[in-house]
């Protein structure tokens, strides 16, 4: 029982030591068909929420000048003028997530909402590929609702925001997870106890 008790406590720290990843509709905007390298205008992105369909598009950067995606996609989303998307999830109060994308930002800096947490300002890196960023919070709420938000226009300059490959991880892992892994437990040391009941009989 002993030696059960270590396993289940090793198995146990196993799966928390993991990184889970929170499942992102649409995570690299792919979700709708791009066929050249402009920006072109779309009635919304797919698995989103959003504020001003008229100002969202989605940028094709094969054959033209325009910024490369990091993960190698067709696709990534240009907010323009003070859109802004959002997605929300199902989280655990008190855990920690790790939110990763590639962006850029132009002529304003745009902003990063995350429930319960300070609005985070995205000013602009510069470059012609999208540049990576990695946001660490606490969930406050059983469900937590990631914006993004473009600059404003300034100097006769349309505010504009670019986005890619949205990701969402965390060390707990989700509910279906940790049922398989309690019932795989109850499994082994029912195992344990009837080969324990076993070898009294036999003794």
């Amino acid at each position: 029982m002993k030696k059960f008790a270590i396993a289940a406590a090793l198995a146990l720290t196993a799966v928390v030591a993991n990184a889970y990843t929170v499942p992102v509709n649409n995570a690299s905007f792919e979700a709708q068909l791009v066929t050249d390298g402009n920006s072109v205008n779309v009635a919304g992105y797919t698995g989103w929420s959003w504020n001003n369909v008229g100002a969202l598009y989605l940028q094709n950067p094969a054959n033209s000048n325009t910024r490369q995606p990091l993960d190698g996609s067709n696709n990534y989303a240009v907010l323009w003028s003070g859109a802004a998307i959002s997605q929300s999830f199902a989280t655990f109060v008190g855990a920690s997530y790790t939110l990763t994308f590639d962006y850029d930002s132009v002529v304003n800096p745009a902003s990063l909402s995350i429930t319960g947490q300070a609005t985070q300002v995205l000013t602009n890196p510069g470059g012609a590929v999208l540049a990576p960023k990695s946001v660490v919070f606490v969930a406050t709420s059983a469900n937590t609702t990631i914006s993004f938000l473009a600059g404003l226009n300034a100097g006769g300059q349309v505010g504009k925001l670019f986005l890619d490959d949205v990701a969402l991880t965390t060390a707990v892992p989700e509910p279906e997870t940790t049922a398989m892994f309690m019932a795989g437990l109850f499994a082994i040391g029912a195992m344990a106890r009837r080969r324990r009941i076993q070898g009294k009989a036999e003794a």
